[in-house]
């Protein structure tokens, strides 16, 4: 989940390249929609996004016990 069109597409293609379906993102909420539909094994997340930030993605992923890994290009 990242709203950087370049980010979330290198990450997708690094993703995919390994075998793995991706799913992408590009703000919290959407991201809590897919993770209502889905249940993944890795959610990479983007801690500086619109709408709902990647900490308040993260309180909701743990009320979840969803895998977490953070990134950020700042």
């Amino acid at each position: 989940m990242d709203d950087d069109p370049g980010i979330l597409d290198m990450h997708s293609r690094l993703i995919e390249q390994s075998g793995r379906q991706g799913d992408d993102a590009r703000n919290g909420r959407e991201a809590l929609d897919l993770v209502e539909q889905k249940t993944p094994d890795l959610i990479l997340l983007d801690l500086m996004m619109p709408e709902m930030d990647g900490f308040a993605v993260l309180d909701e992923l743990r009320t979840r016990e969803r895998p977490v890994t953070f990134l950020s290009s700042s």
